[in-house]
């Protein structure tokens, strides 16, 4: 089975992470306001003292879905942490398993085409991410720019192929 292309799961949108962190950001300022610091300066220490943690791309990232494919199969995976709750300004590791899904694979029929394919991909893509939590991000992005231009079929078969030289 080979990995052909990986979802980030980031903990919120974008837009949301933003609102939490500019409020946790105001309130430092206007503490630091009151202890006597200026404005600007107080705003570059709580940024230099957060910094990479209030950068939302790549950082908020808790989980992957993994589509993977091997000789006629498409399967899907799932990696997220245990737990339900994600703090946006954690600066702990969240380590992540394979949730293991149920029904989430599906052979390549003799007449299926690569646009049916990504179509089914892109379903269970969409019943994968009800299950990730109302509040999660699935940045589906790549998987829709990419996905109906690529040749399921023949990526496919070329690993069919390969399968069978290395045997």
């Amino acid at each position: 089975m080979i990995s052909l292309m990986e979802i980030p799961i980031y903990s919120m949108q974008e837009n949301e992470f933003k609102k939490k962190w500019d409020k946790f950001i105001n309130e430092g300022i206007n503490n630091y306001v009151s202890h006597g610091w200026e404005e600007d300066e107080a705003r570059k220490s709580l940024y230099k003292t957060y910094h990479p943690q209030h950068v939302w791309k790549y950082n908020q990232i808790i989980g992957y879905i993994i589509i993977s494919g091997s000789r006629n199969d498409i399967w899907i995976d799932l990696f997220m942490p245990g737990g339900k709750r994600i703090y946006a300004k954690s600066t702990k590791k969240r380590f992540m398993f394979n949730q293991g899904l149920n029904g989430y694979h599906f052979y390549i029929l003799s007449g299926d085409t690569s646009s049916t394919v990504f179509l089914k991909i892109k379903d269970m893509i969409e019943g994968v991410i009800k299950t990730c939590g109302k509040d999660r991000f699935v940045d589906t992005t790549t998987l829709l720019n990419i996905g109906p231009y690529i040749d399921w079929i023949k990526v496919l078969q070329d690993i069919k192929a390969s399968e069978l030289v290395s045997e």
